[in-house]
């Protein structure tokens, strides 16, 4: 059974609820989803969040106010009043230490959740549109890719990597490609900023997007769940795959005219 295809529990939907959950650091920190670049929704209450010491006093200003707070449990949060679509607007988070995010504008956040489906990248495409990858310019068009990320033992605080990036010649071979589709095609109708969380896991089923107390009513799927709670487990099976999928590849790629 490859680990890919069975439980990578990438936690997309726990994990953005869980992104609140205590974590100690000496430093003021923010989530990976905040990052320079980012796309915050429009029309809505804009929370930020983050985590710091215990007690620690948090200064946030953002679209020219100022909210102030206190970290509890490890965490913080604030809330600034909605903003229309625009930007672009600076983000500084201080407590012992302070954190500028640059370049965060206003516009209409979604998800794209799935699999192969959702995860190729523009660059797989590129024969079918030779002219996307070297001609598009869409700075506002902005995409955040979650990077697969095996957690067997509960959601975890937040993402390992990702940063926010705009549709340019540079970045974006990389997008998925029906996701950069859909935001054009949003963008062209309705004119505002507009980012994609991507959280695709090629060849996934349903059951491993569901959290471990979701599936209690399903105990085949906790039992096959069970033994990727033990590190070595996990470890000698990531090899395995990663063996096999090389083996796979290079006989495809061997085989390819």
């Amino acid at each position: 059974m490859k680990i890919k295809h069975f439980f990578a529990f990438l936690v997309a939907f726990p994990l953005l609820f869980a992104l609140l959950a205590i974590q100690a650091s000496a430093d003021v920190s923010l989530p990976k989803l905040i990052s320079d670049g980012a796309v915050l929704q429009r029309d809505k209450p804009i929370a930020i969040w983050g985590w710091a010491d215990e007690g620690e006093s948090v200064t946030v200003k953002f679209a020219g106010k100022e909210k102030k707070t206190v970290a509890k449990n490890g965490s913080w949060s604030v809330q600034f009043p909605a903003l229309k679509a625009g930007g672009d607007y600076q983000l500084v988070v201080t407590g012992k230490n302070t954190l500028t995010r640059n370049n965060i504008v206003m516009g209409d956040v979604w998800i794209a959740s799935g699999q192969s489906n959702i995860e190729l990248p523009l660059h797989r495409l590129r024969y079918q549109y030779p002219d996307v990858i070297s001609s598009t310019n869409q700075p506002l068009i902005r995409e955040f890719n979650v990077a697969v990320a095996y957690a067997f033992k509960g959601p975890q605080k937040d993402f390992q990597q990702g940063i926010w990036k705009t549709a340019t010649v540079e970045n974006i071979s990389t997008f998925s490609g029906v996701g950069f589709f859909f935001m054009r095609k949003i963008h062209q109708e309705i004119g505002v900023p507009v980012g994609l969380i991507t959280v695709p896991v090629g060849g996934s089923p349903a059951e491993a997007w569901i959290s471990e107390e979701g599936l209690k009513n399903f105990p085949h799927y906790v039992n096959q769940l069970a033994p990727f709670k033990d590190d070595k487990f996990v470890e000698k099976t990531i090899q395995t795959d990663k063996a096999s999928n090389e083996k796979w590849y290079g006989e495809l790629n061997a085989a390819d005219l």
